[in-house]
């Protein structure tokens, strides 16, 4: 599945499915079926990994991201 960057000023919200070092990138997966990339050192891996099956919202603010938890729908 193609990924793609999380722009300046973005946020992505959904359940993180995923999460996968590749190279020099986090691959992030949704259950939304859309793959970001994220820079390495921008959320710590252990984080995200406690994040997986929860609605999380990823946003990048200037390269500086950050993550939440979100309300269920």
């Amino acid at each position: 599945m193609q990924s793609e960057k999380l722009g300046d000023h973005h946020e992505i919200v959904g359940t993180l499915v995923s999460v996968e070092n590749v190279g020099e990138c986090t691959k992030l997966s949704f259950s939304i079926r859309k793959t970001y990339e994220i820079p390495r050192d921008a959320i710590p891996v252990e984080k995200l990994k406690k994040a997986v099956g929860s609605r999380v919202g990823i946003f990048n603010c200037s390269n500086n991201y950050k993550m939440r938890m979100a309300n269920k729908k």
